[in-house]
């Protein structure tokens, strides 16, 4: 077909009104999951305990891949609570060590600084974790205390501490 591609201007109006229609789409869809899941709880408290599992997939097997998604499972209901996108890569961290070298003393000092900040793992809802019950090796959560014992066979994974202080601690 001789038909012109689009140009560079057309494209980008066209990827941001998807964008901003998939992202009220899916606020949407999460709002009306988390009125179901109250309900579910019956708990009509600020603050609401959910017993959760996640899991994460990616692109390709055995962490090799650079990108992934990690949801949240609501155990009760099924629904997936919250999903993050994952990434092996920083993008601010790469452009910095390339412009500084990354054995240079100014790259550790300004990583020093970045480091809570970091696009890798980044997770930026402010869930609290009481447990974790491993599901088969897992070497990216390897340093939290772990139990062989997971009675359910379902809960794969949750920590005893705050999601951002799952940030590893390289980029």
């Amino acid at each position: 077909m001789n038909v012109d591609p689009f140009s560079s201007t057309i494209y980008g109006k066209c990827a941001r009104r998807l964008d901003n229609a998939y992202t009220l789409a899916s606020e949407n869809i999460f709002a009306k999951i988390h009125r179901e899941i109250k309900n579910e709880y019956k708990n009509r408290a600020e603050i609401t305990d959910l017993s959760v599992s996640f899991d994460e997939t990616w692109l390709t097997r055995g962490y090799t891949s650079l990108i992934g998604v990690g949801c949240i499972i609501d155990m009760l209901t099924g629904y997936i609570v919250d999903f993050e996108v994952l990434s092996m890569v920083c993008r601010h961290c790469s452009v910095v060590k390339n412009k500084l070298g990354e054995s240079s003393v100014e790259f550790s000092i300004w990583y020093e600084g970045h480091k809570n900040e970091c696009d890798t793992w980044a997770h930026l809802h402010p869930w609290k974790w009481k447990q974790l019950l491993p599901y088969g090796k897992d070497p990216l959560h390897s340093d939290f205390v772990t139990s062989q014992f997971d009675p359910m066979g379902i809960v794969k994974r949750s920590a005893t501490c705050v999601r951002k202080s799952v940030v590893p601690s390289h980029c």
